[in-house]
Parts: structure tokens; C-alpha cells; sequence
């Protein structure tokens, strides 16, 4: 009885024995862990100023889109919780500024998103809407590598044509490319650009027209088109296609792009001499 009463007792304490051991050990490992962990060795300051840094680097616009992309969540996310609570009017004037800026010159979102041939549907209304409240008018044709583009922008007082704006005319979209030929505003473009809309009856065409395509414009080849008119409340009306409406009306409408870009060639180089004129003068 004694014999396994100490029996009991010893394996009780080899027990006891092993198990302080692994707590031990366990702590042990557990300090070095801590140990390698910023904060445990006066790391946190350092870990602070190098999130700061990025975070005055992200506000100032130094850095990209891409360089924040390329971090891991855990640092985007500490950048972002960072951010200074309130914005200074400075900074939001830059961002405004900037917004202004992008939206002046960069006109995809009028037509959608017609690099992947998706054109929306147009605005409920878009088609009732006011021509006399048009703020900007695109229109793109063309074929492969060759395309025209032509842009009335009533909201900054400018006309651009392009008569090789890239494939489909799609570079007529940044305005500020420098080979748009561009010229400011007559007030009878915007007159002549309602009646050549009212005239071609082009509110009343399908939003898509599909079919063979045919030759149109000065392009001299068979080519899609797409229209874009915007309209005060972000209202859009869009029209495009492969196919043409009715041969009469997209005549009607044709030749008032051919007629408006040959003048706005004219007008730029008008506008280029009087520069000139005027700079050898001073």
C-alpha cells in the first residue's frame, strides 16, 4: 500500500516537474517573441514617424496611386486611420482645384465607357432635356488606327477638332493634347448645334444602332461613331453605333461636323497668328 501510494506520489511530482518546465520554457520563448516585436525595445516611435512620413507624403500628392496600391493592407490601413481628422481649406482647395481640373480635360465619362463598347443608357429625360441648357458636346468617329474627334465645351468657352484623334477618334477625350486644333467659343456654335440635332432628329435615334457599317465623314472608311452630350444634374443623352440612322438625317448631322471642324482649323490658326502678332509686338 505504501509501496503505491509512493509510486503515485513520485509520478505526481515527475508531472508537476514537467509541466513548470514547459511553462517556463513557454515564457521564455514568449519574451523573445516580445522582444522582436516594435515597441519592445523603444520601436513604436520609430514605427510612428515612418507611418507620419507616408501619411504627409500621401496628403501632399507625392505619392501615386500605385505606390499606396503596392503596400500591404495592414500599412494602407495605418496611413488611412492617420489622416488628419480636419483638412485644411488649403489642401481642399488643391483638391478641388485638381477635381476641376480632371474633369476639364478628360472627357470619357460623357460617353460612358466606350473603350470597352459599353455606351449606358442615357438619363431618364435626357432626350426631353432643354438643347439650350447643353453644357458639353463630344462626338468620335472611325476605324482602326485613324479617327476624327470633335468637342464643344460651352462650360469653358472652347471648341476642339481633331481629324486624326487616334482609333475611333477616342483621343479627342484629353483636351489637353496638344495636336487638337482649338479655338474659343462663337456664340452661334451653340445655335448652329441645335439645329443640326432638331434637324437629324438625332434625340429620337436608338441609343445603339447596329448593322453593316457604312462610309461617313471625312474619315474616307467604314468606322463606328458615338455622341455625347451632357447636360445640366449630370444628365446625359448618348447615341453611337456601327450602323447609321436614316441616310438623310445623318447627312444633315455629318455635314454640320465637317463644316464646324474645317472652321475651328481656321479659327485656331487665326488665333495662333494674332498670338505671334502680338508677342512681336511687346
Amino acid at each position: 500500500m505504501f509501496k503505491t501510494a509512493d509510486k503515485r506520489l513520485k509520478i505526481r511530482s515527475c508531472t508537476l516537474f514537467y509541466t513548470l518546465l514547459i511553462v517556463m520554457l513557454s515564457l521564455i520563448l514568449l519574451s523573445g517573441c516580445l522582444d522582436n516585436q516594435p515597441g519592445a525595445r523603444g520601436d513604436t516611435n520609430m514605427e510612428e514617424l515612418n507611418i507620419q512620413e507616408l501619411v504627409d507624403r500621401y496628403m501632399s500628392g507625392e505619392m501615386t496611386d500605385d505606390e499606396f496600391d503596392a503596400f500591404d493592407l495592414a500599412t494602407r490601413n495605418a496611413i488611412l486611420r492617420n489622416l488628419p481628422l480636419q483638412i485644411s481649406d488649403e489642401q481642399r482647395e488643391i483638391w478641388r482645384l485638381e477635381d476641376e481640373e480632371w474633369f476639364r480635360t478628360n472627357l470619357e465619362y460623357i460617353l460612358g465607357n466606350p473603350f470597352q463598347g459599353r455606351i449606358p443608357p442615357s438619363t431618364e429625360g435626357a432626350a426631353q432635356a432643354n438643347l439650350q441648357t447643353v453644357e458639353r458636346f463630344v462626338f468620335t468617329t472611325g476605324y482602326v488606327n485613324t479617327g476624327v474627334g470633335l468637342v464643344i465645351d460651352i462650360l469653358h468657352n472652347r471648341v476642339y477638332f481633331n481629324p486624326s484623334a487616334n482609333s475611333n477618334g477616342f483621343g479627342i477625350f484629353r483636351l489637353d493634347d496638344a495636336s487638337h486644333h482649338s479655338a474659343e467659343l462663337k456664340d452661334y456654335d451653340l445655335e448652329r448645334l441645335i439645329r443640326a440635332i432638331e434637324e437629324s432628329g438625332l434625340r429620337d435615334w436608338p441609343e445603339r444602332i447596329r448593322g453593316e457599317r457604312n462610309e461617313h465623314l471625312s474619315t474616307g472608311s467604314s468606322a463606328s461613331w458615338n455622341v455625347g452630350i451632357q447636360f445640366p444634374d449630370n444628365v446625359f443623352l448618348r447615341r453611337g453605333g456601327g450602323g447609321i440612322p436614316p441616310e438623310e438625317q445623318w447627312r444633315v448631322f455629318s455635314d454640320f461636323i465637317d463644316a464646324l471642324g474645317q472652321e475651328i482649323i481656321e479659327r485656331h490658326a487665326a488665333e495662333i497668328a494674332q498670338a505671334e502678332e502680338e508677342a512681336q509686338d511687346e
